[in-house]
């Protein structure tokens, strides 16, 4: 038997969302998935930046605190990706490092909680991410496995590491070809 999660990414930020429809997505799209996570048998992981997270809580406080209830029983973990869904390796390490430190305090502030894990935002990644991303206390990245395989020495079957100029961390397997499939 294989492990398997479920990871769904939430971007209000996404460039066909007009703002206009932010609580229409919240409450066709963001609700569900707390509720499929209130269920007995499902644990879910939601990643979302600072900057979406601040839009939620802005327009629908009350799905903000079913989020920290299933985060404070376990129903939900919190995949992290800092303040802005930037693309690291175009961006100066300390535009990085700024965006992952903001990111980190909003979820600290509006949910009380740090997450362990982060998503390598538009799955680009660079050696010096690595770096940011320990500096910062994440255990593993989560980064896309075909496109890894493609570009370099990636192998599905067994644990990963983005070696960074100081640190390594490890990759979590994710698959963009599964992801839009389903």
């Amino acid at each position: 038997m294989k492990n398997a999660y479920l990871l769904f990414h939430l971007n209000l930020a996404f460039s066909s969302i007009d703002k206009s429809s932010y609580q229409d997505v919240i409450k066709k799209c963001y609700w569900p998935l707390l509720r499929i996570a209130a269920l007995d048998n499902y644990k879910i992981n939601i990643e979302l930046t600072g900057w979406t997270l601040e839009q939620i809580y802005s327009i629908d406080k009350s799905w903000v605190l079913e989020l920290k209830n299933l985060l404070s029983v376990g129903k939900v973990e919190l995949i992290g990706s800092g303040y802005s869904q930037i693309i690291g390796p175009l961006n100066h390490f300390a535009l990085n490092e700024k965006n992952q430190q903001i990111g980190l305090e909003t979820y600290r502030e509006i949910l009380g909680v740090t997450p362990n894990i982060a998503l390598a935002n538009e799955m680009a990644l660079s050696s010096s991410m690595a770096d940011i991303y320990k500096k910062f206390n994440y255990s593993a990245l989560v980064m896309d496995g075909p496109n890894l395989e493609r570009s370099s020495n990636f192998d599905r079957k067994k644990l990963n590491w983005l070696k960074g100029i100081n640190q390594n961390i490890p990759i979590i397997d994710s698959d963009f070809i599964l992801f839009q499939k389903m």
